[in-house]
């Protein structure tokens, strides 16, 4: 499985305009910061979800939660027991829900302990579907559209592609040593990190080539990022994108204004 690759798929998510892409990504992401209602942040899970199957690409997004299954498990362990150290949390216990050694669970850590895996995964969901239903070239487009330098759209679109690459990579790299006999999941945790070097060392010398070969092609096509640049595709928004595009906007502020109403917030 390939970390983050641009699908092609003739869908709904896939004629939007790269533009109304990215702002309903970051509409999503900010409302779940916004939110930390458990049942909030579910229903904002869940509409990711939906929108993966608008996409055509939810085959591909399922198996990636499915990975980070363990970290999104510590989460809820550690706001549980945890959430009145941090910033926003209250030392006060409330309900408590039941102790565990010197650690208690009371009622708002147990919200907060709901809440947070939900507000994990629509956080990593909502790129993962801009990134998969839009190419590089119309990423690279979007950013400069929305004010953002050439260099800085650039680097950027040059980055997420090299971390798909180096993911990519990485996979074939184990699959290789492991196929060789490599065992990588047994053992103690020094262990299994010591069996994990057979496979970092190829891994750095094929990342020092690869970021000497793209500097050696853009060198010999005259790259030159403070250079005007012009886009053979035009990006072009139609009516569907600027009916999302004042959804989005709505959904904001009719969520600030519920945030500070008091609704949607773990009390």
């Amino acid at each position: 499985m390939k970390l983050i690759e641009y699908k092609k798929k003739n869908s709904v998510i896939h004629k939007l305009d790269a533009r109304t892409k990215l702002i309903l990504c970051a509409t999503l992401i900010l409302l779940a910061f916004i939110f930390n209602d458990p049942l909030f942040l579910f229903a904002l899970f869940l509409f990711s979800i939906y929108l993966s199957y608008l996409a055509e690409i939810h085959h591909e997004v399922i198996p990636r939660i499915k990975i980070l299954a363990p970290s999104i498990i510590m989460s809820f362990f550690l706001w549980a027991l945890f959430h009145r150290w941090s910033l926003f949390g209250s030392t006060e216990i409330v309900d408590v829900v039941f102790t565990l050694g010197p650690l208690t669970v009371d009622r708002i850590g147990l919200m907060y302990g709901l809440a947070m895996p939900f507000r994990v995964m629509t956080v990593l969901i909502s790129p993962i579907i801009f990134l998969m239903t839009t190419k590089l070239s119309d990423v690279i487009h979007c950013l400069t559209k929305l004010g953002l330098p050439y260099p800085w759209a650039f680097t950027f679109g040059l980055s997420t592609k090299l971390v798909s690459v180096i993911g990519n990579e990485f996979m074939t790299i184990k699959q290789a040593q492991m196929s060789r006999g490599l065992e990588t999941e047994k053992g103690s945790l020094i262990k299994r990190i010591k069996s994990h070097i057979p496979i970092i060392v190829p891994l750095t010398i094929k990342g020092i080539e690869l970021s000497d070969q793209l500097g050696m092609s853009m060198s010999i096509k005259g790259f030159n990022p403070n250079s005007k640049r012009t886009f053979y595709r035009q990006l072009k928004m139609r009516k569907i994108d600027f009916l999302i595009l004042i959804i989005c906007l709505t959904s904001l502020l009719v969520s600030v204004v519920m945030r500070m109403g008091g609704i949607g917030v773990i009390v």
